[in-house]
């Protein structure tokens, strides 16, 4: 029985000091160089976020530690590089969204011009055999020329799946890139 007093009172005290340390934490009890400890670990990892809160922290604590100002140094230039990155991916998605939508563009324009044309081509061939008197009456004619147009109509207003679809991509390419961009100036801004 006593062994299990030992065991239970060993694993309350363990609690307790968990407990204890998570509460300090929190409220920003411990000292800074704890935090900036964490930051150091943070930045081994590689996580910028929690780094830059860490070292947020330890310059709260204690605004002249020097570690935690040289932290800060380092960590802003970081956080500048990513943003200058974030930047230039950015401009670039920009760039190809304006290429993709040109594309398009032409590919609508050359299409127009394919469909007058084989508008125009029926057309003529009716009003040239109406005026030749061929044994086709010109109403037909002109009833397949206007059916001819009708059907490069329907396909000049059919999107052009593969342009429309890289303007898309081009589009959350943007997107993505701006959100990017926003979180990286963000994080620069909590350095400052």
């Amino acid at each position: 029985m006593a062994l299990l007093g030992s065991i239970l009172t060993g694993l309350g005290i363990t609690a307790a000091v968990k407990s204890a340390k998570w509460v300090a934490d929190r409220r920003g009890w411990l000292p800074a160089s704890y935090y900036w400890n964490l930051a150091d670990q943070a930045v081994a990892d590689g996580d910028l976020d929690t780094a830059i809160r860490n070292n947020q922290r330890a310059r709260q604590r204690q605004s002249d530690y020097a570690p935690a100002q040289a932290q800060r140094q380092m960590l802003l230039m970081v956080a500048n590089q990513h943003a200058t990155k974030a930047r230039v991916h950015h401009c670039l998605a920009r760039e190809t969204l304006a290429k993709q939508e040109q594309r398009l563009i032409a590919l609508k324009r050359q299409r127009m011009r394919r469909s007058l044309l084989a508008t125009v081509i029926p057309i003529a061939s009716g009003y040239a055999a109406g005026l030749l008197q061929m044994r086709v009456p010109i109403y037909a004619c002109y009833g397949i020329g206007a059916l001819a147009s009708l059907i490069t109509w329907s396909a000049l207003h059919t999107p052009i799946s593969e342009a429309t679809l890289a303007v898309t991509a081009a589009q959350q390419g943007l997107e993505i890139a701006r959100q990017k961009f926003a979180c990286e100036l963000k994080r620069r801004a909590m350095l400052n």
